[in-house]
């Protein structure tokens, strides 16, 4: 046996350890996504609710995230758009239509009794 064997024994001991914590790190990432969808599936959490866990969570992928904002933003900030305030004063509004229409006249001749 050289000297050198019981450094790779440390060498790869360390390496298992680090490969050990980043799996621990990973199964901890997962474990939060599932718990995300086990409560929007649950009706704990609603889909906006769930949205945002997704796009403010710094651990997601960045394409997750992009996604997750893009689908959420359409019910967080209203759409701007060209909308003005009508006014419409009902009474003015018939009285015109009542002075546009045209008087219907109805002519009666009254029955008159024949002189006797």
């Amino acid at each position: 046996m050289s000297k050198t064997a019981p450094d790779d024994y440390e060498k790869a001991l360390h390496r298992m350890l680090d490969e050990n914590e980043a799996q621990r790190a990973e199964i901890a990432r997962l474990n939060g996504q599932l718990s995300t969808l086990v409560d929007w599936i649950m009706g704990d959490a609603d889909a906006l609710t769930t949205l945002q866990a997704v796009y403010l969570n710094s651990d997601e992928p960045a394409g997750n995230r992009i996604k997750a904002a893009a689908a959420a933003i359409g019910y967080e900030r209203p759409k701007l758009s060209a909308t003005g305030l009508v006014v419409v004063d009902f009474r003015e509004r018939v009285r015109r239509a009542r002075l546009a229409a045209t008087a219907k006249l109805i002519e009666h001749m009254p029955d008159t009794p024949e002189p006797a």
